[in-house]
């Protein structure tokens, strides 16, 4: 912003942006797109359905008597237009010219799946879950590392002196 005498002077925005876990751009796409990934999206919300264990017919069946059922294989082409965050960097502070960077990164599936294996082993460096069963999250702040819930990952929409997300990285969910 202009300082009066004609200087630009830096100031960080410190109100409050709130982000969403998943990020849908569909409503953003033109007519003739949306249409193009609808049949990714109905497969990508109907295996969410199954893996929640929401969906009836014969997947659920299947699934529930511990039958086999062929499940056709989404190719990495299929967008779906909706987006997981993986990763936020943080700044904390007030001013843009000093404060501290801190990263946040989503856990994999599998790295959760390892650390709950570990968990008798090694308690303090397992992955926590939230309440609502959501991937884990690890924070990175210098030589501290520690795992976070999602809830908290949620809180760094910033609004003061607390951590503030200065970026966000989305990852693409394919149908």
């Amino acid at each position: 912003r202009d300082g009066g005498d004609g200087e630009f002077v830096k100031q960080k925005i410190l109100r409050s942006v709130s982000f969403p876990m998943v990020l849908d751009v569909f409503d953003m796409c033109d007519a003739a797109y949306q249409e193009e990934i609808k049949d990714a999206r109905d497969s990508l919300r109907e295996m969410e359905e199954v893996k929640a264990g929401l969906h009836g017919g014969e997947a659920a069946a299947a699934a529930a008597s511990g039958d086999a059922m062929e499940v056709e294989k989404p190719t990495p082409s299929r967008v779906t237009g909706q987006y997981e965050l993986v990763a936020v960097l943080t700044h904390k502070g007030r001013s843009s010219d000093a404060g501290h960077y801190v990263g946040w990164v989503r856990e994999e599936e599998q790295q959760q799946k390892d650390a709950a294996a570990s968990a008798e082993q090694n308690a303090a460096k397992r992955s926590k879950k939230g309440d609502d069963g959501a991937p884990g999250w690890v924070k990175f702040d210098d030589d501290t590392v520690s795992a976070v819930t999602s809830d908290e990952v949620l809180r760094l929409h910033g609004g003061g002196d607390w951590h503030m997300g200065y970026l966000f990285l989305y990852r693409a969910k394919l149908g």
